[in-house]
């Protein structure tokens, strides 16, 4: 499993990321959300850059999963019609909160078999499954995605990448991609 960084991509780069993997992968955090003017950045720019690269990832016929991931404020209605631009773009979603969850089927309108309430990768031990796809000779790449490049100085990165790559597999395992 290859894991690319892609917040200081430019387009160009996204295309090159794109055009040479299997699939993109959002890993954990509330991703979905409009941010405070406290950041320094535009109120809708995570949702939007999301929105923007589902929609490219999927002309390039590449299934797009959200793993672990929140919805935060999305108190516009502006901020809530990218989101769900970005999540029915999406192959698969897995919720790291039932609130979450209950606000894309419902609010959103998301398709419920695209959506599936789990628990934050960061509370994972090792209970993915570890079983290998059958028949296959090599792993898919993918693209490992966290917009903000937020992950706390308290999280061990190794063991996060860990256990969203198990998280990963298991989804190739059920046949998902």
């Amino acid at each position: 499993i290859s894991i690319n960084d892609t917040y200081g991509t430019s387009v160009t780069g996204w295309l090159k990321i794109l055009w040479s993997v299997d699939m993109v992968i959002y890993g954990g955090g509330t991703i979905y959300k409009e941010l405070y003017k406290s950041t320094g950045r535009s109120k809708y720019s995570v949702i939007l850059r999301i929105a923007a690269f589902n929609l490219i990832a999927r002309i390039f016929r590449k299934p797009v999963f959200n793993l672990n991931v929140g919805i935060g404020f999305l108190e516009t209605s502006l901020g809530r019609f990218l989101t769900r631009i970005a999540l029915s773009k999406s192959t698969f979603t897995v919720f790291r909160d039932e609130q979450s969850y209950l606000f894309a089927k419902d609010t959103l309108g998301i398709q419920e078999k695209k959506l599936c309430n789990g628990v934050d990768a960061l509370f994972l031990d090792s209970s993915w499954h570890s079983t290998r796809p059958a028949g296959r000779i090599k792993p898919p790449h993918s693209v490992g995605i966290n917009l903000l490049s937020y992950i706390p100085d308290w999280v061990d990165r190794n063991k996060y990448f860990e256990e969203i790559s198990k998280c990963i597999k298991y989804l190739t395992d059920k046949g998902l991609s």
